[in-house]
């Protein structure tokens, strides 16, 4: 009797096991969109700019992007 009670545990277990990588799987396969990347120059000049600056810049950046992939 106890061992049926574990064999049932342990199937719900790999059950479990088996959907939670069966959405890694899923998850893992979607891919993210972006537009250009940023050169090693850019980068360094960005982080020579105090916070403030960057996050206009960056902002600045996005809003081109989105206007281009708007045009396309």
């Amino acid at each position: 009797m106890q061992s049926a009670a574990f064999l049932e545990k342990e199937v719900g277990d790999l059950r479990a096991a088996n959907e939670k990588q069966k959405q890694k799987r899923t998850r893992s396969t979607r891919t993210i969109v972006h537009e250009g990347d940023l050169s090693v120059q850019e980068v360094r000049e960005l982080r020579a700019e105090p916070f403030e600056t960057q996050v206009m810049r960056i902002n600045t950046y996005r809003e081109q992007v989105s206007q281009g992939l708007q045009q396309s």
